[in-house]
């Protein structure tokens, strides 16, 4: 799961967004996975797999709206790899975010 991969992210930011309310005490995590046709997808509870990658949901939040995009290019490298949030009209601009380890 190695390049990069062009993330339709409407659905990933409401979805974010609705669950944000629902965590405050603790860390909460986002797991992502890349489909076949080059999208992003917000794995649900139970999802496993060994491409999906973990990020803290407030930071990956934090990515998404200062990027301020429809459409945002995710580069995903191996699950323990950073991620990079890049805008396609300026690839200077980006937010960097270290994956979560997530439990076996």
């Amino acid at each position: 799961m190695r390049g990069l991969l062009q993330a339709y992210l409407r659905r990933l930011k409401q979805g974010l967004a609705d669950a944000r309310g629902e965590f405050s005490t603790f860390r909460a995590v986002s797991v992502l996975r890349a489909a076949d046709d080059g999208t992003v997808i917000v794995c649900a509870d139970g999802d496993d797999g060994l491409d999906n990658v973990g990020v803290n949901r407030e930071f990956l939040l934090d990515a998404l709206a200062a990027a301020a995009r429809d459409a945002l290019v995710l580069e995903l490298g191996a699950p323990t790899a950073p991620l990079a949030i890049r805008r396609p009209d300026a690839e200077r601009a980006f937010s960097l975010l270290m994956p979560v380890r997530l439990e076996d």
